[in-house]
């Protein structure tokens, strides 16, 4: 395994992030959306934090005054449902943000892979060495490390406050409530910048890891290439035949200058042609199979191009002939006779044609 960590060398492709975020495999940071809900709160308790202390204290207040006259748990059930109408409002700043900093951290993703079945999951020698990784170890530390440093700012904040606390409350029941009020807002707001270093950080650092965790190294490289383009023989074979049919379109107009069509009779087509003072042998000038056939054959009666069907000798130049190619050796004797038969009928053709004249 570390090994294979060493090796990888190379930053991850973009198909190799497509797949992971398919897959769920983001990079996300928690303390941005700690960060976002606590922010949430804050500007909830700021634009409506005084009108919903004011209105729980009329409720408790309320709820004690009416308790000699026998009918408390009528007005409880009143303020209850008060403090649920008063507490809604800051769920859903919380949820709202939250999900606003994780679209806006790995944007809107849709999958079912994480929740699909998997052994590993319940395989206890996995948990194990789960409970015991470098990775929970390091969130360990790294949750420690944020706790202290709220604390420690938290801590400081009321060593330098509780003398005045103090004093207001020696002032009467009205003071300190008001003076708790602006302590816990200025709190919050500084615990809010502490959490936004800290999360700003923090997504610094998984941004790192998850670069690090998706590089590849270059057999890795030349899978992926493999994986979406295909084989490399596949490739050539394909492009081959690609070129195979563009040559046989080209060809296809050259049937207008053959000597003869050979087909099978419609499954193959081979045109042939001969200059006896240019070729050794007869060349391939056209082939084909299947639809090609017909338009092979469309345009030879267009043309008054001799079809012959001999579809032994069709079968084989289709297979071993080339096109522009001479015909095959073993196939000389075969296209001689068709030949000479083609002559044969050629001036029998004039023949009956000068006796008419």
């Amino acid at each position: 395994m570390q090994d294979q960590e060493q090796d990888r060398t190379e930053q991850a492709t973009p198909f190799k992030l497509e797949e992971s975020r398919k897959r769920g495999e983001v990079q996300r940071s928690m303390e941005v959306s700690s960060f976002a809900l606590i922010l949430a709160l804050l500007l909830a308790l700021l634009l409506s934090g005084k009108s919903v202390w004011e209105r729980l204290c009329r409720g408790a207040t309320a709820l004690f005054v009416a308790a000699p006259s026998g009918e408390p748990l009528a007005l409880l059930r009143v303020f209850v449902s008060d403090c649920l109408g008063l507490v809604l409002p800051f769920a859903v700043a919380g949820i709202t943000f939250t999900l606003l900093a994780n679209l806006a951290q790995t944007g809107p993703i849709f999958t079912l892979h994480p929740l699909e079945p998997r052994f590993e999951r319940i395989n206890p020698l996995k948990g194990f060495r789960k409970i015991f990784s470098k990775h929970l170890l390091f969130e360990g530390l790294k949750s420690i490390l944020k706790v202290g440093l709220l604390g420690a700012v938290a801590y400081a904040f009321f060593a330098r406050n509780w003398l005045h606390l103090m004093s207001e409350s020696a002032a009467g029941p009205a003071g300190p409530l008001g003076f708790v009020a602006r302590l816990g807002t200025s709190l919050l707001v500084r615990l809010a910048v502490v959490l936004f270093v800290i999360a700003l950080l923090d997504l610094l650092l998984v941004r790192w890891q998850y670069r690090r965790q998706m590089m590849m190294s270059r057999r890795e490289l030349k899978e992926e290439v493999r994986r979406r383009e295909g084989d490399p023989h596949i490739r050539a074979r394909q492009r081959e035949l690609q070129r195979e049919s563009r040559k046989q379109s080209r060809s296809l107009a050259k049937v207008r200058d053959a000597d003869v069509l050979i087909t099978n009779p419609e499954h193959v087509g081979v045109a042939l042609r001969y200059e006896r003072e240019q070729m050794n042998a007869p060349h391939i000038i056209a082939k084909g199979a299947g639809l090609w056939v017909l338009r092979m054959r469309l345009l030879a009666w267009r043309h008054s191009v001799p079809v012959r069907e001999q579809r032994p000798l069709a079968r084989h130049l289709f297979r071993h002939g080339v096109i522009d190619r001479p015909v095959p050796p073993d196939t000389y004797l075969e296209v001689a006779r068709l030949y000479a038969d083609l002559d044969l009928r050629r001036r029998r053709a004039q023949g009956r044609y000068e006796v008419r004249a």
